[in-house]
């Protein structure tokens, strides 16, 4: 289970409020919610299959061990 971590609003130095209130737009106070909208434009490659290699190289004990890890879990 996981529980929403509630984070306090950080203190804003009087020095700082001039400047976020010139970038008022740009700038927000709260952080996004979900992902963004769908845009019209998809970026993707129509048949791709993402590589099914380890992040890192290992050596063939290591291999080994990692996929009877692997075989236990299934």
């Amino acid at each position: 289970m996981v529980k929403e971590e509630v984070i306090p609003p950080a203190k804003i130095s009087e020095k700082m409020r001039p400047l976020l209130e010139k970038f008022k737009g740009v700038v927000h106070d709260e952080l996004p919610k979900g992902l963004p909208p769908i845009r019209d434009i998809q970026h993707h490659t129509p048949k791709a299959n993402l590589p099914n290699y380890p992040h890192y190289r290992m050596n063939p004990k290591e291999s080994e061990v990692l996929q009877e890890k692997i075989r236990l879990k299934l």
